[in-house]
């Protein structure tokens, strides 16, 4: 195959990677950190009970996400409130990005290609930082990051990204320096 479509395929296969990523994050650690301050914190545990009887009254029916923010949004906003956007993103960024670019110098033969990850992720709005953003938007809660904070967060991901690619590199490297020395003591 010929290097640019084989390149094309592996930004494709790395872009999805990053969707799933970003979309478990999203979905597994705010409520884990909430649950987990629930414990310490009436308020937010007050909160989370009356989601649970909410879901609870509802179970046999399809709920929209319309339908929850108009019967919801007071809840949800002091949920979303809560938790520590700016935080949450830099371990995002800290999990997903140098595994994205781990993967990228091992399949792409132009890692710096991967680049284009972030870049595409800001442009569909799908980019960690950005999820505090579009939330805003939806006029759920006002938590959006600050646009300095949003601009240090997309350099700390190229950041992240290139030292995951250079992590990969070097332990490329080592490997065939071990190779090498094997060799040289079979002969």
């Amino acid at each position: 195959m010929r290097p640019w479509l084989s390149d094309a395929w592996s930004l494709l296969a790395l872009a999805f990677g990053q969707v799933v990523l970003t979309v478990a994050y999203i979905a597994l650690v705010p409520y884990g950190y909430l649950t987990q301050r629930a414990e310490h914190d009436d308020e937010v545990a007050a909160k989370l009970e009356e989601l649970s009887r909410y879901a609870t009254q509802r179970s046999g029916e399809e709920i929209t996400w319309i339908e929850l923010l108009n019967d919801q949004r007071p809840t949800i906003q002091g949920l979303l409130e809560v938790l520590p956007g700016v935080w949450l993103v830099v371990a995002a960024s800290a999990i997903i990005y140098p595994f994205l670019g781990w993967w990228a110098s091992r399949w792409l033969h132009h890692p710096e290609l991967s680049g284009l990850l972030i870049l595409g992720s800001i442009g569909t709005q799908q980019n960690i930082v950005l999820i505090p953003r579009n939330i805003e938007y939806m006029n759920v809660a006002p938590i959006s990051l600050s646009l300095p904070v949003v601009m240090a967060m997309i350099v700390l991901q190229y950041a992240l990204l290139l030292a995951g690619i250079m992590g990969q590199r070097g332990q490329a490297m080592i490997q065939k320096e071990k190779e090498k020395q094997n060799e040289l003591q079979g002969d």
